[in-house]
């Protein structure tokens, strides 16, 4: 009765497992951080997080799916950075006025 007892436990057991389906392979570039770097760009990453989202591009890279698609980002962040720095805004042009008006007043004093 026991031995009957145990064959049937572990044919019930093989027969639950083989019914159980693995785990859907995971898509290593479809993370929340490269989802949101193709919607709005690599600037949009924080700094924290940043060796988080370099991880997850190696991985995505390592897998074969996201070379062309990172090509594509790496190139459309280029193009913004290129068109944004036509103008001269934000904390580091008031400072880099600053410095050279002080330094052409600097200058300007010392030279007349």
């Amino acid at each position: 009765m026991v031995r009957l007892l145990l064959v049937v436990l572990f044919l019930s057991c093989g027969w639950a497992q083989s019914k159980t389906e693995a785990p859907p392979e995971e898509n290593p570039c479809q993370t929340p951080l490269i989802m949101r770097a193709s919607r709005q760009g690599l600037r949009s990453i924080p700094i924290r997080k940043l060796p988080q989202f370099w991880y997850q591009v190696w991985q995505c890279r390592k897998s074969g799916v996201g070379a062309a698609a990172f090509r594509k980002l790496d190139r459309r962040q280029l193009e913004s950075d290129y068109t944004e720095s036509h103008q001269f805004h934000g904390w580091t042009s008031t400072w880099s006025y600053c410095i050279t008006s002080v330094l052409f007043f600097f200058y300007l004093e010392k030279f007349t």
